[in-house]
């Protein structure tokens, strides 16, 4: 059986649609999986047993361009995770027997934008679980919380465990993950930097790492204690990331793609949340994870986040660093259990 998965985008999506193919994949082990996604993101699933080959859309490629380099194949099932308007076209477009989409609640979702005056007077029905459950029930299976799966290039997965052991061995591994693509959805480096003194003082054994793009944002953090705080954004691989996600005792993350990465590995996380809200459907899952927020009326204000606030960007600015770091404290139960544990522990 020839099954095509579709998921364009973006990272943090891509990443919660590996728990799918895992199960498609249990379900079908004979199944010939093909996965199509952005180029960019092929790295994260590259390595998976699960898919069988990725087609890659490149990043101004059109949607018949990639229909034309498929022609000549046949696929028993199409499954459209990405379910938007592109995805349904080109899933129109291929050559298949069945096609299934996976249902994103929107009007669920809109509803929730509290500035959204017209769907408030409806009552819409709060979808159970979150988007891995909504992809899981195409394959029929309900109410079975599972995780994503990464799996890393075995070379990339030694090359840091050797770093590891030769540079950090014994000592407590935290990820910061400071930086999104979206304004409103980022914490700040103020509160990022007020957050790194308070675990330095509190753990003797800590070291900070930085996950991101933004150079910038990092070099300000690192700042705060250069000997013990490593500024990796901009500079690693996105294997080379999710390698290095995985040997972390304890992570904090904006609502982005490598939080879901961190969740992914089970690592310990405080996820801070602020245009956006975990009934969404993206929340990280699992007894090691908090989410820190606070409850204002104007939240959530978006589905993504966006780069401009009419409120002065205050539902990240009003999450404490106090109540951060007693969320930190709090996980910190979970991170012994973790201990450095490497990629390969979760194949």
């Amino acid at each position: 059986m020839k099954v095509l998965v579709v998921r364009f985008s973006s990272l943090g999506d891509v990443v919660l649609s590996t728990a799918f193919v895992h199960c498609l994949k249990k379900i079908y082990p004979d199944a010939s999986v093909t996965y199509v996604t952005k180029c960019k993101y092929k790295d994260v699933i590259e390595d998976s047993p699960f898919v069988d080959r990725i087609v890659c859309l490149e990043e101004d490629e059109s949607v018949i361009s990639l229909v034309r380099k498929m022609r000549r194949e046949r696929f028993d099932i199409v499954f459209d995770l990405h379910s938007s308007l592109r995805s349904k076209i080109f899933s129109l477009l291929i050559k298949k027997r069945r096609y299934l989409h996976v249902c994103k609640h929107t009007l669920f979702r809109l509803s929730l934008i509290k500035r959204n005056r017209v769907l408030r007077l409806f009552s819409v029905r709060k979808p159970s679980g979150g988007v891995i459950e909504w992809q899981l029930s195409l394959l029929g299976i309900q109410n079975k919380r599972v995780f994503p799966r990464l799996f890393v290039d075995k070379d990339v997965e030694k090359s840091v465990s050797e770093m590891i052991d030769k540079h950090f061995k014994h000592r407590f591994l935290v990820g910061f993950a400071p930086d999104s693509r979206w304004k409103t959805k980022m914490w700040g480096t103020d509160k990022y930097s007020a957050l790194a003194e308070r675990i330095l003082s509190w753990n003797k054994d800590a070291v900070l790492f930085l996950f991101g793009e933004d150079r910038e944002i990092g070099d300000e953090i690192e700042a705060v204690c250069p000997r013990r705080i490593y500024n990796l954004m901009g500079r690693l691989t996105i294997k080379e990331v999710m390698a290095l996600i995985s040997f972390m005792n304890l992570f904090v993350s904006n609502d982005s793609g490598l939080m879901h990465i961190a969740n992914a590995f089970r690592i310990p996380l405080v996820a801070i949340f602020g245009p956006t809200v975990p009934d969404f459907g993206f929340c990280p899952r699992g007894e090691e994870v908090r989410i820190a927020e606070v409850d204002l009326p104007c939240r959530p204000c978006s589905l993504h986040g966006t780069d401009v606030c009419k409120e002065n960007y205050q539902c990240m600015k009003m999450v404490p660093v106090d109540d951060v770091f007693d969320k930190v404290k709090e996980v910190s139960q979970y991170a012994n259990q973790h201990s450095c544990s490497s990629v390969s522990s979760y194949k």
